[in-house]
C-alpha cells in the first residue's frame, strides 16, 4: 500500500468515518474479482458522494462508494478461499447438479434422465456460476425459463415460487410415479 489515505465524509458510510490507502483491495463475490483503490474519483455519484475509483485484474475501471467497498471487504472475510459450500447460492448449486447428473437422486428423472443438463461454464465453476445469475433476490428461486432446455445463463432466471410454479411441465404422470413409490 502506498500509506496515502483517503477520508471518506461521514455521511458517505453511515455515521462511520472510513479511512482507506490507495492500494487496499476488496473482493466482490458477485463479480468473482479483486477491486484496487486507485484513489478519489473525479465524478461524483447522483446524490454528490465521493467516489473511490477501482480497478480489477483484469483492468475494468468502476467506481464505488466507500460503503460498498466496506461491504465487500466482510464479504470476503465471509467468503474467502475455496468456502463455497458456506456461500448462500451454493446449495441451489449443487441440487441443480444433482436433480442433472445423479441417477440415484428422485428429481433426476425429471431432468438427467430426460437428457437436461448444466452448461458447462457453470459445471467448471461455482463463481461462474454466481456471477452469471447475478444477486437473488429474497425468496427467489432458481427457473429455468425453457423446461425442455438446460441450465445456462441464457435459459435461467431468480423467480418467486408463486411464478416458478406456474412454469411447470404437465403432471399428468407425475401422481402415478408418487404412488407406486
Amino acid at each position: 500500500m502506498s500509506g496515502v489515505q483517503i477520508d471518506a465524509l461521514p455521511h458517505d458510510c453511515g455515521s462511520k468515518r472510513v479511512k482507506m490507502e490507495i492500494g487496499d483491495t476488496f473482493y466482490s463475490v458477485k463479480n468473482c474479482c479483486t477491486w484496487e483503490v486507485l484513489g478519489v474519483s473525479p465524478v461524483r455519484s447522483s446524490d454528490r458522494r465521493v467516489l473511490l475509483r477501482c480497478s480489477n485484474e483484469v483492468g475494468e475501471i468502476k467506481d464505488y462508494r466507500p460503503s460498498v467497498l466496506m461491504s465487500l471487504k466482510s464479504e470476503r472475510k465471509k467468503f474467502e478461499g475455496p468456502k463455497c459450500k458456506d456461500h448462500p447460492y451454493y446449495a441451489v448449486y449443487s441440487s441443480m447438479k444433482t436433480r442433472c447428473y445423479n441417477p440415484e437422486a428422485e428429481p433426476y428423472r425429471w431432468y438427467g434422465a430426460r437428457g437436461i443438463t448444466v452448461c458447462d461454464r457453470w459445471l467448471q465453476s461455482f463463481w461462474n456460476f454466481v456471477e452469471d445469475m447475478g444477486e437473488r433476490p429474497e425468496g427467489f428461486t432458481l427457473e429455468r425459463l425453457d423446461n425442455n432446455k438446460n441450465y445456462s445463463p441464457d435459459n435461467c432466471v431468480w423467480a418467486s415460487v408463486q411464478d416458478n410454479n406456474k412454469n411447470r411441465r404437465p403432471n399428468s404422470g407425475w401422481k402415478k410415479c408418487r404412488e407406486f413409490k
